[in-house]
């Protein structure tokens, strides 16, 4: 028996399964008379039409969707990300109120409420100048915690007219981006501009602080939109995981 030479993939053992199904089928064919072709034709048809699909299936895996996501996001940690006290000074002095925990879209969140210097990039993670070991670290147990779904405490944001702005929590964002999850825990402070129209976060999404239905809602938001995790996403080549803030 002759051993599978370890580059082989699923494609190439797929096309020689096809064609030994093509050679068999001549066989019988030849045993038939006159249906021997038409019945080879078919099957080399079929073996060419699975042949496409396992090809089509190879080019868009998981994998592949995740690598050109973690791609784009390290574009975006080239530049700062936006600072909510920066576009809108008056924040510092604007009235305030405590919502609570709630399910908020990844996606509505749109920078940072930390004053300072820009240290984060658009990414949510810490500048290339900026990611030391100690990061790397607290970077790799995070990403071990999505993936084992483990349960994060909510991060803290302000909410705006705009969307949300981080005060605590913009690396756990950042495994959340990367890992194409949809939705994450936040305690919610909402802050009224003067001047700008009031809007809220919808009162039905405040979730329940229950432990056994928390677990439940954990799971179901570890299911990744298509695409898993391949590569490390910040600019060093980091195998792995997050931690941290």
């Amino acid at each position: 028996m002759t051993e599978e030479q370890p580059g082989k993939g699923i494609v190439h053992r797929a096309t020689e399964a096809a064609a030994g199904i093509v050679d068999h089928a001549a066989d019988v064919g030849e045993r038939i008379g006159d249906l021997g072709q038409p019945i080879v034709d078919k099957v080399a048809s079929a073996g060419a039409a699975a042949g496409r699909l396992l090809e089509a299936t190879r080019r868009f895996v998981p994998g592949e969707v995740e690598a050109a996501r973690a791609r784009r996001l390290r574009r975006l940690n080239r530049t700062a990300l936006p600072n909510l006290y920066d576009i809108h000074p008056e924040v510092r002095t604007a009235p305030r109120r405590e919502l609570g925990v709630m399910t908020i879209p990844v996606s509505a969140v749109r920078g940072t409420a930390v004053e300072g210097p820009p240290q984060r990039g658009g990414d949510f993670l810490p500048l290339p100048a900026l990611k030391s070991t100690n990061w790397e670290g607290r970077w790799r147990r995070l990403l071990d915690a999505q993936r084992r779904l483990a349960i994060l405490p909510p991060i803290d944001v302000l909410h705006t007219r705009e969307g949300y702005w981080i005060t605590d929590g913009h690396n756990r964002v950042g495994v959340a981006l990367y890992g194409g999850q949809d939705e994450i825990d936040a305690s919610v402070t909402h802050v009224h501009i003067p001047g700008m129209e009031e809007h809220e976060p919808a009162t039905g999404a405040l979730q329940s602080v229950l432990e056994d239905s928390r677990q439940v809602r954990a799971a179901g938001r570890g299911r990744l939109s298509r695409g898993s995790w391949v590569e490390p996403p910040p600019g060093r080549d980091v195998k792995g995981k997050p931690g941290g803030r």
